[in-house]
């Protein structure tokens, strides 16, 4: 739940709400994590497929706008194939998460 508990303390501080995350890395490559960050958020998950290394990806395309190659990281990141697999959050799961996640579970020990 803590990346739950700061997408909302982002969404207050900004006065926004998310769309979709999106994610990338090593972590990402995992349909598992990727349904249960869509469950837990409630929202639309994409996931990188053909550019899971998302770090390399930004270093390259900021080194392109500074080397003149495009204009601004806009219209770089724009140019290039970014292909995700999307993963919609399942209503029910996710109205079960939002449950626990108001209620948290105390352990008596």
């Amino acid at each position: 739940f803590s990346i739950k508990a700061n997408l909302d303390s982002l969404e207050d501080i900004t006065n926004t709400s998310t769309k979709a995350l999106h994610i990338g890395g090593g972590m990402s490559r995992s349909r598992v994590l990727a349904s249960a960050l869509a469950n837990v958020l409630s929202l639309q998950v994409k996931r990188s497929i053909l550019h899971p290394q998302v770090s390399a990806k930004g270093a390259a395309l900021a080194a392109a706008v500074a080397l003149g190659t495009f204009a601004n990281l806009t219209e770089c990141a724009n140019s290039i194939d970014d292909s995700y697999e999307l993963t919609e959050p399942e209503p029910s799961l996710s109205i079960e998460y939002q449950e626990h996640y108001e209620h948290p579970t105390t352990l008596d020990i």
